[in-house]
């Protein structure tokens, strides 16, 4: 049982008995209406349905415990809600009773009526029943709240939160904490303080479990709209000038100055009705960076939609709402549309799309979902593109609503430049000497936006002599080193997130595993800046001005720099059809760009020393990193991949003995590497990787997962049958669990505590389904059916007819339907009866 369950299996029992001591004391009265003895006879009724209901949720975990991974106090309190719930059979047996007699004479209260029923003897032995199981409840209940079990269980949850910067309160951790105190001082006194005590936390003890659903609920959600590198491009941004675009917020006209129109900021306030600055709703503000460059998400409206909604939840979880995974473009329109009808009573929100040129597909489509959203008095819409056509016919003369940067960023410009000036010393030498230092400001900062309009000018065709241009500057470089220069053009242009100078540092390798013989000695500050500034000089020699470094920001000791194209034409050029093929021959046929990039972040996390926050930081990024090249690895077939895992797997188990696990003292919470990446991690992110060709040559390690549980509580088969990084579950990966022992019957483990099947059957996403993810849809099914899946267990009837109808078709419908029927047939005592006497009963005449 996971400690979620238990508590909720505690908050029952303390229900019952709260509602036990209500009964015997007389507490729950009954007032006589007009109806007479018709009206006590309803209230009777109302108060044994909320007592039936009580009891039949009380042992609905029972079935289902796992007592592999169950505490001691978890599992005690199995028998004790056996025992009050036959409890609560007796009292409803007593009020039946009652309510046959209040049809035929006056009852004033429910303790005298019970009076009239039992003699005195009787009602002190229900009471010292009651007391008793208060007494075991306390005791168990303190235990499990105060245990670790419990404190990982909720800081884990927290910590998933702030992870993924989820705005959330604190509310579980002081309600435990403040539940704990209680129970400690009335289980020290004794007697009656624990009834009080019961009394007092019932009702917070049902808050506690209810935050928990909560929490656990919108976690679910916002984790499902992430997709790997959703704020890679806004990573890549390079830090501003402080004062860039103050004039922004100085009333300028938004068509320019002097001209018509109204201030950004005013149309912030006000523009199209009622807004949100001056008014008493929350600002939810939302932003997405289209880039031509990064992944199909990063660059499709599917991108653009996930990365509102999910900035937009993380910052208002309570908007929420359950939806299948992964989500489609027609479920996040309509996401907006209940955030819209919400928003009434709860929020507005202001969405930032940048680059809307950056987008790859029909770009009226675009245009038509924005305007869209703005149709929403409570949402307003502000985007950024380069001046094309296709733009200006739509907001061209989007009177008071458009800017022009070019237009207004000259005193940006102008103050950049003498700024850098001033920093530079020679300049200021020389600025003393000679008066035309204030010309020479202008006429650079004249020039720079001339560059800048000029640039913007050669947008999506590549003309031919700038074609010509760049070819020239590729062939410049000696030949000696033609095929380095073509590797670090390939990692440019297949790596869509930060190329880091370290991670390019290794591009002389010639070894394609040179991470297996990376040294775990750490790097020193001084080595690492050693090597950057030795990478730099060697990168530039072999890229002429094609590839440019600049700095990262943030990373405090490991102040690194990234490794970009000079210009989007540049990009652009690289990966017209001559070009990369010719970059890939002078490569070698013997190079894979994701097998060296893995080697080279592996060998990066092999030599950080992890008592810097900044190489903890580092480390986590590098991570990621690996895991997409991994995966890509698979796709294309390498063979490399189960030693690449196992070396991973090695350097983390090395790490955990240098730096083992530290935790906050006061909340529990991972403060290094090994804590966040605990034992069995590894294993379960390569399953939701869906890294099958690895996990197929390992069933010990899927073994112990299956009896450990993935690190966060889930049987891993619960976790191979969810959507991860926008991937449906691989059946094969599936077919492997269950034929590692992992049951569908299993408990899930959430509050709710459904069944592995339950689960499955319930989060199913109705949607059109590819061809392919119908297969894996019916081979998954029909895996899990075949393995022993319940089909009698709750509504999973009704859940499985919907997705199979939805799912499959006709000759898989009946096919999944034969076996299910099959399955009901063996469950029940007809097959036993079929067993011993063949003879008598007929198969085909059953019908479940």
């Amino acid at each position: 049982m996971d400690p979620f369950s238990a508590l909720g299996l505690a908050s029952n029992i303390c229900q019952l008995l709260e509602f036990g001591g209500r009964l015997l004391s007389g507490s729950l009265e009954l007032y006589r209406s007009v109806d007479g003895a018709s009206s006590v006879n309803s209230e009777l009724q109302s108060i044994t349905d909320d007592l039936l209901g009580i009891c039949t949720t009380l042992l609905q975990p029972e079935s289902r415990i796992d007592e592999q991974h169950a505490t001691k106090s978890e599992l005690d309190l199995i028998p004790l809600a056996e025992s009050c719930k036959a409890l609560g059979e007796e009292f409803l047996l007593l009020l039946t009773s009652l309510r046959v007699k209040a049809r035929y004479q006056k009852i004033g209260s429910v303790g005298q009526a019970l009076k009239s029923e039992w003699k005195k003897k009787e009602v002190h032995r229900y009471q010292k029943r009651l007391k008793n199981y208060r007494s075991q409840v306390a005791v168990h209940l303190m235990e499990i709240l105060a245990s670790q079990h419990v404190a990982i269980a909720l800081d884990s949850l927290s910590a998933s939160h702030r992870r993924l910067e989820i705005t959330s309160v604190n509310e579980p951790a002081r309600l435990r904490k403040d539940i704990v105190r209680t129970l400690q001082e009335a289980i020290k006194d004794g007697g009656e303080k624990i009834e009080a005590a019961l009394e007092k936390m019932t009702e917070r003890l049902a808050v506690l479990v209810s935050d928990v659903n909560v929490l656990a609920k919108e976690l679910k959600v916002v984790e499902s709209l992430l997709f790997t590198r959703i704020s890679e491009r806004q990573r890549r941004i390079a830090e501003a000038h402080p004062r860039t675009y103050d004039w922004l917020f100085e009333g300028v006209n938004v068509e320019g100055p002097g001209s018509p129109g109204v201030s950004v900021v005013d149309w912030l306030r006000e523009g199209s009705g009622t807004y949100w600055l001056g008014g008493q709703k929350q600002l939810v503000a939302a932003g997405h960076f289209f880039w031509y460059a990064g992944t199909d998400m990063q660059k499709s409206q599917q991108g653009l939609l996930q990365t509102l909604l999910y900035n937009v939840l993380r910052q208002n979880p309570a908007l929420s709402n359950e939806s299948g995974l992964p989500w489609t473009r027609h479920e996040l329109l309509d996401a907006f549309s209940r955030l819209g009808s919400q928003s009434v009573n709860s929020a507005r929100f202001c969405f930032f799309v940048d680059g809307l040129d950056e987008y790859e597909g029909d770009y009226t489509e675009v245009i038509d979902t924005l305007n869209k959203l703005a149709s929403n008095d409570d949402i307003k819409v502000c985007f950024s593109s380069r001046p094309w056509n296709v733009f200006e016919k739509r907001y061209g003369e989007n009177f008071g609503k458009k800017l022009e940067l070019q237009n207004l960023t000259q005193g940006d410009i102008t103050r950049f430049v003498k700024e850098a000036l001033f920093d530079d010393s020679r300049f200021q030498e020389l600025k003393a000497k000679d008066i035309r230092y204030d010309e020479l400001v202008t006429e650079i900062a004249n020039k720079a936006r001339d560059t800048i309009l000029e640039l913007q000018e050669r947008l999506r065709i590549l003309p031919t002599d700038l074609e010509e241009y760049f070819r020239r500057m590729l062939d410049s470089v000696e030949g000696l080193y033609h095929k380095q220069a073509a590797r670090l053009y390939l990692m440019r242009l297949d790596d869509p997130g930060i190329l880091s100078t370290l991670t390019v540092s290794y591009f002389d390798e010639e070894n394609p595993s040179f991470a297996l013989e990376a040294p775990m000695t750490p790097w020193s500050i001084d080595e690492i800046r050693e090597r950057c500034t030795r990478t730099r000089i060697r990168v530039m020699a072999r890229c002429t001005d094609l590839l440019e470094l600049s700095t990262v920001s943030g990373d405090g000791e490991l102040a690194d720099s990234r490794v970009d194209s000079l210009h989007r034409t540049v990009h652009d050029f690289l990966q017209t059809r001559n070009i990369h093929s010719l970059l890939t021959e002078r490569a070698g046929k013997a190079f894979d760009i994701n097998l060296y990039l893995c080697n080279a972040t592996l060998s990066q996390m092999k030599r950080l020393e992890l008592r810097y926050k900044s190489h903890d930081k580092r480390f986590n990024s590098l991570m990621d990193s690996f895991m997409c090249h991994l995966s890509q690895m698979q796709t294309k077939g390498n063979c490399e991949i189960a030693t690449l895992v196992n070396e991973l797997d090695r350097t983390i188990c090395a790490f955990r003995k240098t730096y083992p696990p530290e935790y906050n003292a006061r909340t529990y919470t991972p403060v290094n590497v090994t804590a966040r990446y605990p034992e069995n991690w590894l294993i379960t992110e390569i399953m939701k990787r869906h890294l099958y060709s690895y996990l197929s040559k390992s069933p010990d390690k899927l073994r112990i997962l299956i009896k450990k549980r993935c690190p966060d509580g889930l049987p891993p088969l619960d976790v191979a049958l969810q959507c991860h990084y926008g991937e449906e579950a691989d059946p094969r990966i599936v077919s492997l669990l269950l034929n590692q022992g992992a049951s569908p019957n299993g408990p899930v483990g959430t509050v709710g505590q459904r069944t592995v099947w339950q689960s499955y059957l319930e989060g199913m996403q109705i949607k059109i389904l590819t061809e392919e993810e119908r297969r894996a849809r019916v081979a998954i099914i029909e895996a899990l059916l075949l393995h022993g899946a319940d089909p009698s267990v709750g509504d999973s009837d009704v859940y499985f007819r919907s997705v199979i109808s939805h799912s499959a078709i006709p000759e898989e419908v009946a096919h999944l339907e034969g076996i299910r029927l099959e399955k009901l047939y063996q469950s029940t005592t007809l097959y036993q009866i079929r067993k011993w006497f063949p003879w008598r009963v007929s198969y085909k005449s059953f019908d479940p």
